[in-house]
């Protein structure tokens, strides 16, 4: 086991539940666009608070798709893929907010897919602050229709 690695993980670990409290919160269901443009806001100021470049990809009513790539130096290229909205309906948040008793979490889309977005981000970070090179390219989408069959973020 890498000890290091482990150390570093625990001392995310408050960050990683800070952010996936905050867009638990928000409600983002797929025909929410004033929900899903603020989660992709959110997770565009985290991308950007990393030094990684972003990429907005239209989607309707004003929402978006958002990537971001880091390079390496290796030879293996990787995509991380998540989605933004949820199924679930405006308010849901308001009503069953983020809350954890142990080590499981609850509240809309807390599982599905907000930790997987969190879970991401926290991995892009990560391996900046140890410098690691080992990929030749990293490539985050987060998708905001994924719920819907993914009309407008396919392509």
């Amino acid at each position: 086991m890498d000890e290091q690695l482990l150390a570093v993980c625990q001392a995310a670990y408050p960050d990683f539940v800070s952010l996936w409290e905050t867009l638990v919160n928000q409600d983002s269901g797929s025909d929410d666009a004033e929900g899903l443009v603020k989660v992709g806001e959110l997770v565009e100021a985290k991308l950007q608070s990393l030094s990684l470049l972003t990429n907005r990809h239209p989607a309707r009513e004003g929402a978006f798709h958002l990537s971001s790539e880091l390079s390496g130096g290796g030879a293996c290229s990787l995509l991380l893929l998540a989605h933004l909205d949820t199924v679930f309906a405006k308010g849901t948040a308001q009503e069953r907010p983020f809350a954890m008793d142990g080590e499981w979490a609850y509240g809309p889309g807390a599982s599905d897919c907000k930790s997987g977005v969190v879970l991401a981000l926290q991995a892009m970070g990560i391996l900046q602050q140890r410098s690691c090179q080992s990929y030749k390219k990293i490539t985050c989408f987060f998708n905001c229709d994924e719920e819907i069959s993914s009309p407008t973020s396919k392509e």
